[in-house]
């Protein structure tokens, strides 16, 4: 027997009625496991008169990773597909699911696409000739793994109950395991989205929300600092301002929310002073929230458009970008990058790298931090003062020495270059050196 396919169910009995006959009418040397989670007596009935199904019936409901171990611990297929209730599958489905199998024989999950789901797995994603993709985790409303798997990483962790996150964990067990995760970009399933599950929380939105979050902070506790969990990372994007941003910053952040790869919280308090009040003051709203990342931005800084998916593929503790300020010699302005390292005798000194290199200080124009480094320093920014109550050192350079002492490192991207829209614009001394030059 080629395929056990293991399907909860919870009600939904017309939805289900669908999954079940379109399995029937294109699925071929099959055994469908149907495990009934604590349905009500009308689906339970229906289930029951299901002939040539194997039925398994929970009469208080286990969540979906429960039930589907049940079906893997009885099922006997060389391929088994955990599959949700509220999908219909399409013609040559399983054969084609199959052929990837045999033509890629390190591939060990796989699933389809569909018109329901965050990510890569979306039809919207294809492209012509592309049939096979690999990645590092699908979405389990439908998916094909090899018993070969199975028997090697064990089961889905029943940790996870009601599902949510699941999957992720099981991908990423699957690719510690030697194994990889693809998706099958010539294979369509349809997935009405989440019907049981909206059930379950009687449609609040809120402990939907609450339930998915938790979800997420057990897989990140469970794979924390040994694999990415493939899980969006979570950015806080604080902006301390006087009550106003400039249009092409609030552009940038309005591309950066619409893309899938993150998701983005965004905070400008408005008229907190002095500067090292506000920064406090962000990162503690950052502390209570489950953010993983703090990006500081100046409300009259332009960062690059990929300074996000750079700072993340760097995965330093502490990243920044060049941003300029306006240094003034017998009375000329030119701007200097406020990217600064120690010399010899313990003093900053202005330095311009390649690359990503370590730094020791610069300004919060352009910075991200990981959480881990504002959870190890109490009270990061205060600006320092000599006994005469000159300036010694700025908020934004304190939590460098702060940072260093907890055994973290700043680093810079020197590929990107911010620019400094009301301060030292790039453009206006640009423009002012041609000017002088064709005078």
């Amino acid at each position: 027997m080629k395929l056990s396919i293991i399907m909860p169910v919870k009600d939904n009995l017309e939805i289900t009625k669908v999954a079940i006959d379109s399995i029937a009418r294109y699925t071929n040397d099959y055994e469908l496991i149907i495990i009934d989670d604590g349905s009500q007596i009308k689906t339970q009935q229906f289930l029951k008169s299901l002939p040539d199904i194997i039925y398994i019936r929970n009469e208080k409901s286990q969540g979906w990773c429960r039930a589907i171990n049940q079906g893997i611990e009885i099922s006997k297929g060389d391929y088994i597909v955990f599959s949700n209730n509220d999908i219909v599958v399409t013609p040559e489905w399983s054969e084609k699911l199959i052929k990837h199998f045999s033509d890629h024989l390190e591939l060990a999950v796989l699933g389809p696409v569909t018109n329901r789901v965050d990510g890569f797995q979306h039809i919207d994603f294809n492209k012509e000739g592309i049939t096979l993709q690999f990645t590092d985790v699908v979405t389990f409303f439908f998916t094909m793994v090899k018993r070969e798997m199975r028997e090697k990483i064990g089961v889905l962790d029943e940790r996870f109950g009601l599902g949510g996150q699941d999957d992720a964990d099981y991908c990423i067990r699957a690719r510690q395991a030697g194994f990889k995760v693809g998706i099958a970009r010539d294979v369509f399933i349809y997935h009405y989205g989440s019907a049981t599950f909206r059930n379950e929380f009687k449609n609040d939105a809120k402990k939907s929300i609450d339930f998915a979050e938790s979800r997420i902070d057990l897989l990140r506790d469970k794979h924390r600092d040994t694999f990415d969990t493939g899980v969006k990372k979570r950015i806080m994007i604080c902006i301390p301002n006087s009550g106003k941003i400039i249009p092409e910053l609030a552009s940038i952040l309005i591309n950066w929310s619409h893309d899938s790869r993150w998701s983005l919280q965004i905070y400008m308090p408005k008229g907190l002073f002095p500067l090292d009040n506000a920064r406090n003051h962000c990162v503690q709203k950052f502390l209570e929230g489950n953010c993983d990342y703090l990006l500081w931005i100046d409300d009259d800084i332009l960062p690059p458009i990929n300074t996000l998916e750079r700072f993340l593929q760097a995965d330093k503790d502490v990243i920044g970008a060049v941003a300029f300020a306006m240094k003034y010699e017998n009375g000329i302005g030119f701007p200097y990058p406020v990217t600064l390292r120690y010399n010899e005798d313990k003093k900053y000194i202005v330095y311009h790298g390649q690359g990503i290199e370590e730094c020791d200080a610069t300004g919060g124009a352009c910075l991200m931090f990981k959480r881990k480094v504002y959870e190890a320093v109490e009270r990061p920014y205060a600006f320092q003062y000599y006994r005469n109550g000159t300036l010694a050192l700025t908020c934004d350079f304190d939590v460098f020495q702060k940072i260093q002492k907890a055994g973290f490192k700043l680093f810079i991207d020197f590929n990107l270059v911010c620019d400094h829209i009301r301060t030292a614009s790039l453009k206006s001394f640009n423009d002012l050196l041609v000017r002088e030059k064709n005078i």
